[in-house]
């Protein structure tokens, strides 16, 4: 099977789909699992015990930290999911390139080449430094 132009023989279109598919799913029970038990989205006692707020506070900030990288996962996965229909998964979206079979195994949204990713990353770095 060609993939980006590159031959796959131990993974295929329909079974990246039914992952990506998969972890949406799994990506959204946890995102309603979340909405339902954050403390401050819950309903309220009349007159909180002391410490409550603060510990509301902290543990909808965590919940927030947590929703934030799901929601990274749902947009990458729907990005490849794109990449699959359009007819470029497997090509390096920043140099054009094939990425590495081993790269599109896991995570199946490996968008980048490692050497595209290598410098992604040590710029990322860089910045932050500045």
């Amino acid at each position: 099977m060609s993939i980006g132009g590159a031959e796959f023989t131990s993974i295929g279109q329909g079974e990246i789909r039914a992952k990506l598919l998969e972890q949406q799913r799994w990506v959204s029970d946890r995102l309603q699992e979340m909405q339902q038990s954050d403390p401050v989205l819950a309903e309220s006692e009349p007159e909180p015990e002391i410490g409550t707020e603060a510990w509301k506070d902290t543990t909808h900030a965590e919940m927030e930290v947590k929703k934030q990288g799901l929601l990274r996962l749902q947009k990458d996965a729907q990005e490849v999911i794109n990449l699959l229909e359009k007819g470029l998964y497997g090509k390096c979206k920043t140099c054009g390139k094939h990425v590495e079979e081993v790269r599109l195994k896991f995570p199946v949204t490996a968008t980048k080449c490692a050497s595209c990713a290598a410098s992604s990353s040590t710029n990322i770095q860089y910045q932050r430094a500045a």
